[in-house]
């Protein structure tokens, strides 16, 4: 009697932990399934491990750079970046590994010469003591909304210089008609001596 209970509790043990693992997996597929069909780059880093601990499939597509070489050497992307923001990434990084926090800026080169604009954010992981230990963020490729953000400032230039433009063209023409009444009666008082 006390080995059949025994049994029975040992499978219902074995029966509650294949649950656990099935929903493990399919928790897991879940998430896999969630980073690799999104656009943006979602990638998780360890600040006690000090490295990088995932990074999704879509990196290779805006870095056009291959994933391996990220968990191989974890700061190969800041090789992409900018010589003229690469200063101030840097800086942000440090800063991101001290508070857990990133919203930055910044041009990436890509092996072929193109230059993209890049949104990267992280956001802090605490652990039960309230300690940041990872990062998870995402970084976006931003590249058509600054070209449209640039297209838009131009012509607000433009629509600014032609607005003054037509307001000199508008002060001329006043100034011409207050010129010619003047001059009219000047002009017909002269012929009128004559």
């Amino acid at each position: 009697d006390e080995l059949l209970a025994s049994n029975r509790t040992l499978e219902q043990q074995i029966a509650a932990r294949i649950q656990v693992e099935y929903a493990l997996r399919d928790s897991e597929e879940r998430f896999r399934q969630l980073a690799e069909h999104i656009r943006e780059v979602f990638w998780v880093y360890g600040i006690g491990e000090e490295r990088l601990l995932y990074v999704s499939p879509a990196y290779e597509e805006v870095w056009e750079r291959p994933i391996q070489g990220l968990y191989d050497r974890p700061l190969d992307w800041i090789e992409a970046v900018h010589p003229d923001d690469r200063p101030r990434v840097q800086v942000a990084r440090l800063a991101m590994l001290g508070r857990g926090y990133l919203d930055e800026e910044y041009r990436i080169v890509r092996p072929d010469g193109a230059i993209r604009w890049i949104w990267d954010r992280g956001f802090p992981i605490h652990d039960e003591a309230g300690y940041v230990y990872r990062i998870a963020g995402l970084t976006e490729d931003i590249t058509v909304r600054k070209l449209a953000e640039d297209r838009l400032r131009r012509q607000q230039v433009e629509l600014a210089r032609m607005s003054r433009l037509s307001l000199a063209v508008e002060l001329a023409s006043n100034l011409a008609h207050e010129l010619n009444q003047p001059l009219a009666a000047i002009v017909a008082y002269t012929q009128a001596c004559l």
